[in-house]
């Protein structure tokens, strides 16, 4: 019963038994940078890039066509 009360909640029961202090949740400290971070903004930039390619399309679609919608 330990272990799942931990899996739910770290802090308001005991860990495991056989896991070191040091595997702690509570324990580890700060976490290190992850490169998901570097991913993330490559997808901002990359989304952008494709917004901004899109709508430039539409545009020049729109004035090639002389529609008189401009």
């Amino acid at each position: 019963m330990a272990s799942l009360s931990w899996s739910v909640s770290p802090r308001g029961a005991s860990p495991p038994p056989g896991s070191s202090s040091s595997s702690s949740p509570t324990a580890a400290g700060p976490r290190p940078a992850t490169p998901a971070r570097g991913h993330r903004r490559l997808a901002t930039v990359t989304a952008a890039a494709f917004t901004l390619a899109a709508s430039t399309a539409v545009f020049l679609a729109l004035y090639a066509s002389d529609c008189g919608c401009l």
